[in-house]
């Protein structure tokens, strides 16, 4: 017992050896999903390109500090990132913008942001949905409201599936966003 504790021990000094003698320096993308927005403001200090670091990894590719942030719901730094000028329309490798994770997630207050921040409310992914598609595939009956009545989304687009909105939320069993799109649909 005493032997694996000693070399437990043994092993997390030379992890954190290891760490101090690399000099690594954290993510953007991982300052951002934490919400560590004065150690993000001094990497935009030291470098303006961060805002628009675009992850390399194959789990997170194309991925931006945006991205990261809408994700994990770290409102401040959404903020932040857009008063800033990051593009709010970058796409991951699956053509996702930050408003289509928002609409995904139902991120209320950051897809409000990035709206304000001109976020494109028709970007497509590479199925060929929208935000708005994202929203009902996923139940998210308030972000449905205001992606329709606020950011003005058109609700017939179809998507590479041809189906709108509706169609997915019904396929999708999300039977309160159904109803939401058919009720703002009415008479279009």
């Amino acid at each position: 017992m005493r032997n694996s504790v000693a070399r437990m021990a043994g092993i997390a000094v030379l992890s954190i050896l290891g760490l101090l003698l690399c000099s690594c320096s954290p993510s953007p993308l991982d300052v951002a999903a934490r919400g560590e927005l004065e150690l993000l403001a001094a990497m935009v200090e030291e470098d303006p390109s961060v805002l628009n670091y675009q992850s390399r990894k194959s789990n997170t590719k194309g991925k931006t500090p945006l991205h990261h942030a809408v994700t994990y719901g770290k409102l401040d730094v959404v903020k932040f990132l857009i008063d800033h000028e990051a593009d709010v329309n970058l796409t991951d490798r699956t053509g996702m913008s930050p408003l289509h994770i928002a609409s995904t997630l139902g991120r209320l207050d950051e897809a409000k942001a990035l709206v304000r921040g001109q976020a494109n409310v028709e970007a497509m992914d590479i199925f060929g949905d929208r935000p708005l598609h994202a929203a009902a595939i996923h139940g998210r009956t308030r972000m449905i409201g205001f992606l329709i009545e606020e950011a003005k989304a058109h609700t017939g687009i179809l998507n590479s599936e041809g189906l709108v909105p509706y169609d997915l939320a019904v396929r999708e069993r999300k039977t309160e966003a159904a109803n939401r799109l058919k009720e703002l649909t009415a008479g279009e």
